[in-house]
């Protein structure tokens, strides 16, 4: 769905229950077995010089309905 265009790799994988609402009610949930993914991308910033870079990593999450395969992570 999107083009990598900076070194990407996976971090970490795990199996994890996640608690989600239950059917539109604000104070009941259900939890659900998931698949974390965490992501790390390098980033390479300017300075504010004009002649320094910096390397930054920065990590995202996935997380995944292990049993709908849905991605419930925004």
């Amino acid at each position: 769905q999107i083009i990598i265009s900076r070194p990407t790799w996976l971090a970490s994988v795990e199996l994890c229950y996640v608690s989600v609402p239950a059917n539109q009610s604000k104070d009941r949930f259900t939890l659900l077995p998931a698949w974390v993914f965490c992501l790390g991308e390098e980033l390479t910033i300017d300075g504010t010089d004009g002649q320094s870079r910096e390397t930054l990593i920065d990590y995202a999450y996935v997380v995944i309905d292990a049993i709908s395969r849905r991605k419930l992570s925004r």
